[in-house]
């Protein structure tokens, strides 16, 4: 958190699974801060369980990939999460994209 605070991105793409701290734990920490609140965050898993991507859209993800995924899918994802409007997170998650799941 301290590199976020120190030095500003415009996204964070975040493992599900780290030492010591989830991907949802790192997203719940940068959406509850003001200076971060609204940098776009992508979660990269090889989980498939609907409830976890269900979870990630309600703590305010901005993507979702699951691995292994192919170079047109990092690129579409990225894309779609850099173009969502500030503070949009899980509103602007789509039912197609919890759909590719």
């Amino acid at each position: 958190m301290k590199v976020l605070l120190d030095d500003p991105a415009d996204l964070v793409i975040s493992d599900w699974n780290m030492p010591g701290m989830t991907g949802i734990e790192l997203l719940d920490k940068v959406k509850s801060l003001p200076d971060t609140a609204d940098m776009s965050f992508v979660i990269v898993t090889t989980d498939t369980e609907k409830k976890n991507v269900i979870q990630a859209v309600k703590d305010g993800v901005s993507g979702y990939l699951i691995k292994p995924f192919e170079g047109p899918d990092l690129a579409w994802t990225l894309e779609r999460a850099l173009k969502r409007p500030l503070g949009s997170g899980a509103a602007a998650v789509s039912a197609e994209e919890t759909d590719r799941v």
